[in-house]
């Protein structure tokens, strides 16, 4: 038996009364069947008694073994953005690891999430006897991190995209190493265009965003006709603008030179004053009406 490990022994036969002895490590000393759990081996004897007073004693040995000495080395820290990886540092070799995320001595950085996690390392020697080990590992956060929603530009515009401060490291996908990069359509053309960006921590620890950008001619009349009713002033403006179309009901959108909609609703009457609380700097402006479209740039 290994140590710590209670067996059972049973006294067989037609006895009514039972004494075992020693006592040590015995469930009940009385019992046909009892625990025992000794710390190291031990001869027991039982003295049996039938009903007309007959006596028998039987004896049994118990083997006890010393369960295997396991050890678990301590673990580097790991990052959330890891893949995973397997583990090491357990010994005697052949055992078993086990904790939140490990799965077959691998373990998953993504299931167990950020935090402290609890690694145990399990081993059965040749007579099956356990012993373990308890290591902790840190799976450290990703950096906070994000890009700005993807966007529209019209040809002639730019922008940069900043990935913030703070970081140790900067990857974009332009091949960048800076905490900003222009974009706009010099070498690229119109259209669509996808940028991506890594940012590393001071842990070494990652993370990535993506956005789109696309690039429009963004001239002022579309191929389905003139909106020539509609004015627009002044431009630049200051806390107002001033929108004459030629009937109600018009849809007025304004965007700010990152895509973002500033204002979006419908002209209740075909002149308008609109009050506009916004900082200095480029945006666009879209009106649609009678299923035509015209763009503005606007200034303040």
């Amino acid at each position: 038996a290994c140590l710590g490990t209670p067996v059972t022994i049973a006294a067989q036969g037609g006895g009514v009364q039972f004494q075992w002895s020693p006592a040590t490590g015995l469930s009940s000393t009385s019992d046909s069947i009892v625990m025992a759990n000794p710390d190291s081996t031990i001869e027991y004897s039982v003295v049996a008694r039938d009903a007309i007073g007959c006596v028998d004693t039987a004896r049994v040995t118990i083997t006890v073994f010393e369960p295997p000495v396991v050890t678990l080395n301590s673990f580097s820290d790991w990052c959330l953005s890891s893949v995973p990886f397997l583990l090491i540092g357990g010994l005697p070799l052949g055992g078993t690891y086990s904790g939140n995320g490990v799965a077959n001595g691998v373990l998953n950085p993504t299931i167990t999430g950020a935090g402290l996690q609890s690694i145990v390392y399990t081993y059965y020697d040749a007579n099956q006897c356990a012993g373990s080990d308890t290591s902790n590992l840190l799976v450290l956060p990703s950096p906070a991190f994000a890009l700005p929603a993807d966007t529209a530009l019209c040809a002639n515009q730019n922008l940069i995209l900043d990935a913030g401060p703070g970081f140790a490291a900067y990857q974009w996908s332009s091949g960048a190493n800076s905490q900003s990069i222009l974009v706009d359509t010099v070498g690229t053309g119109l259209g669509s265009r996808v940028y991506w960006a890594t940012v590393t921590d001071q842990e070494g620890c990652r993370s990535s965003d993506t956005l789109v950008v696309n690039f429009d001619i963004c001239t002022n009349v579309l191929s389905d006709g003139l909106l020539s009713d509609v004015r627009v002033f002044p431009n630049p403006f200051n806390d107002h603008l001033n929108i004459v179309t030629k009937h109600a009901g018009a849809n007025v959108r304004l965007f700010d030179m990152t895509g973002k909609l500033i204002l979006d609703e419908v002209m209740r009457h075909p002149e308008q004053i609109i009050q506009l609380n916004v900082s200095a700097g480029i945006y666009n402006l879209i009106i649609e009406q009678d299923g035509k479209t015209m763009r503005w740039q606007l200034s303040k």
